[in-house]
């Protein structure tokens, strides 16, 4: 995946996407249908019986997992549709924690588990003649990027920079200190450059700036491919996911807003039954012109914080 300044790549975008927060508006007008899917809910099981652990008195994980939508719609007895929004689901923090040692956690907005774009995108290459040229688009504004209109990029291929920082970075350090680093695996800190993203690298879009890269479906069905991507993965932590992902052809786009818990993708029909075939996702299929905005869920209505929170692990 790289960088790319070929602005001409979201020329298709600018009459499809619009403001506001309508199916549509965010993943773009004009397609055959559209689906849904929804982020999965973080769910952890403590054991109840072992008492907490000093010093901070935490209770012990004994099973994490991830939870569906749906099962916490049916532990909080509230319903589930195409239009549903996590925050109905579990109003306050009362409604996060079970008596049987389950709690869950904040679903992720922005953010699509790469397993999950890799089976999108597998579903989706079928579908457009073009599955060796696809567009990523990466918000301007994620922390991992470093700040707006700067991408980190590791330093040259040749290792020489590296290893010049590595010795000054050792030379650095007191001689007893030196000594003991040597009967140790650690490395110093890894050097990185910057390179510069000036403002016509990026893709503008109502209310959003995109960075684009250039990739291929290969690529993005392999749920490692984030780790040598740029976009501020490593082997120890988790960097950004795409905003965006669209064929040349067009013939399909995958939206996961900023702002959203969501996935939205819009393409043929054929491929809109692609997704919603998923196994392993929660998907719906939902219309155009559907409001997809925390107002949208008209069916659970919000709930008042409880006036004491029903807390097992307090």
């Amino acid at each position: 995946m790289k960088l790319t300044d070929d602005l001409t790549r979201g020329d298709w975008t600018r009459e499809r996407f619009g403001p506001g927060w309508s199916v549509a508006g965010t993943v773009g007008s004009g397609f055959e249908a559209y689906a849904r899917i929804l982020h999965p809910v973080p769910a952890s099981r403590v054991d109840l019986d072992v008492p907490r652990q000093l010093p901070y008195g935490m209770p012990t994980i004994v099973e994490e997992t991830v939870w569906p939508w749906a099962e916490l719609a049916r532990r909080n007895g509230r319903s589930m549709h195409p239009l549903v929004q996590s925050r109905r689901l579990n109003d306050d923090e009362s409604r996060m924690h079970f008596d049987d040692g389950w709690y869950c956690g904040q679903t992720r907005s922005g953010f699509l588990e790469p397993e999950y774009l890799a089976d999108i995108v597998t579903r989706l290459t079928p579908e457009t003649t073009t599955p060796g040229d696809l567009t990523v688009g990466v918000w301007e504004g994620w922390g991992e990027l470093q700040g707006t209109g700067v991408v980190y990029t590791a330093s040259g291929d040749d290792g020489s920079a590296q290893a010049a920082y590595d010795e000054a970075f050792r030379a650095s350090v007191a001689p007893e200190v030196r000594e003991a680093l040597a009967r140790t695996r650690y490395q110093p800190p890894r050097l990185f450059r910057r390179r510069p993203v000036v403002p016509p690298l990026l893709l503008e879009l109502p209310d959003r700036r995109y960075l684009m890269f250039a990739t291929d479906a290969a690529e993005l069905s392999n749920p490692d491919w984030p780790l040598t991507a740029g976009i501020g993965w490593d082997d120890e932590s988790e960097g950004v996911m795409p905003q965006l992902v669209w064929p040349a052809d067009s013939a399909w786009c995958i939206a996961s807003e900023i702002d959203f818990d969501f996935t939205l993708v819009g393409g043929t029909r054929a491929a809109i039954a692609a997704v919603l075939d998923s196994p392993i996702l929660e998907t719906y299929e939902v219309q155009p012109d559907d409001d997809v905005s925390w107002d949208g869920d008209v069916v659970n209505e919000f709930r008042e914080p409880a006036p004491q929170l029903r807390n097992p692990f307090a």
